[in-house]
C-alpha cells in the first residue's frame, strides 16, 4: 500500500516537558507514531494514528502533547509529552502524516462507494 511506502522520520526527543527527561526516539511514520529506545532502537510504545486524538505544540517550551486512544475503563485518554530542539519541525510531519492518512482515507472511500 501506499501509507507503507512513505518514508519515516526520527526526532530526538525527551520524555516530559524538559530537556532532562529520558532520551527517546521519536519516528513518524504515515500510519503510526513510534517511541523507541536510542540504545538499541526498540519499540518502547507505538501509537496509530487513528489513536491520537490531539496534537498541540508550544513554541516557546518546546513541547509536543499527544492525547492518545488507550482504551483503559477510568482513563480512556492518556496525554504524552515530548521536550525537543526540533519540536515545531516534529509537530509539522505529525500534522503532515494526519493529512496524508485523511486524504487517502477519504480516496477509499469514494472509490467504495463509486
Amino acid at each position: 500500500p501506499l501509507r507503507s511506502q512513505l518514508p519515516r522520520t526520527s526526532y530526538l526527543v525527551h520524555q516530559g516537558t524538559t530537556l532532562s527527561g529520558e532520551t527517546l526516539l521519536l519516528e513518524i511514520s504515515s500510519e503510526a507514531l513510534f517511541i523507541r529506545s536510542p540504545n538499541n532502537m526498540s519499540i518502547k510504545e507505538r501509537y496509530f494514528l487513528e489513536d491520537v486524538r490531539r496534537v498541540s505544540f508550544s513554541k516557546k517550551h518546546r513541547i509536543i502533547s499527544l492525547w492518545v486512544l488507550t482504551g483503559a475503563l477510568h482513563s480512556p485518554v492518556t496525554q504524552i509529552q515530548f521536550c525537543s530542539q526540533k519540536s515545531a519541525e516534529a509537530y509539522s510531519k505529525i500534522k503532515e502524516s494526519f493529512k496524508r492518512i485523511k486524504k487517502t482515507d477519504s480516496t477509499v472511500t469514494k472509490k467504495d462507494s463509486a
